[in-house]
């Protein structure tokens, strides 16, 4: 009895490491397998299809690691659908925090030209005051300007009028001493 139940020890663990063996073999082949496609990707094809590939790729390797790990099809399928929910969450956080970066931006874009436009209405302003300050001062000029133009054909006409007297006089002056 002793000697059937070494027997069978013996046959339990051939069988054990026969199945680990054939195992090893089925891994290694499919790792053949991939190192095969993966060299024909690099070969051929578009950016996209080998993109496409690699993705069922790596899509059957983790299929297969699951396998191995003695999961179920339907412990895989609900992995695999966790997975793929998390990526699309990722991917959906990574759109929502490009798009804040790009609103941060046109903040930032928005502050400086704000910035800008307001030191271009204090010149503006300031070249306003300025002009609206000159205009007095001309208009001030201009009063002084006419107001010395008439004091000048003022003062013309009574230069011309003591000529003329002074014209008769030396005339009436000349017609009597001849």
């Amino acid at each position: 009895n002793a000697e059937y139940m070494g027997k069978n020890v013996q046959q339990c663990l051939a069988n054990g490491i026969s199945a680990q063996m054939r195992q090893f073999g089925d891994s290694q082949g499919k790792f053949h397998r991939d190192i095969q496609q993966q060299k024909s990707i690099a070969k051929k094809g578009s950016d996209e299809q080998r993109q496409a590939i690699r993705q069922e790729l790596e899509k059957e390797a983790t299929l297969e690691r699951y396998r191995m790990q003695g999961m179920t099809q339907e412990q895989i399928e609900e992995r695999m659908f966790a997975e793929k929910d998390a990526d699309e969450r990722r991917q959906d956080l990574l759109a929502i925090q490009t798009g804040f970066m790009e609103v941060s931006e046109m903040i930032q874009d928005l502050h400086q030209l704000v910035i800008e436009q307001g030191s271009v209405l204090d010149r503006i302003d300031t070249n306003m005051t300025m002009a609206h300050t000159r205009v007095k001062k001309g208009h001030e000029q201009l009063k002084k300007a006419q107001q010395h133009q008439q004091a000048g054909c003022f003062k013309l006409m009574v230069l011309l009028i003591i000529i003329l007297i002074i014209g008769f006089i030396l005339a009436i002056a000349a017609k009597a001493l001849s």
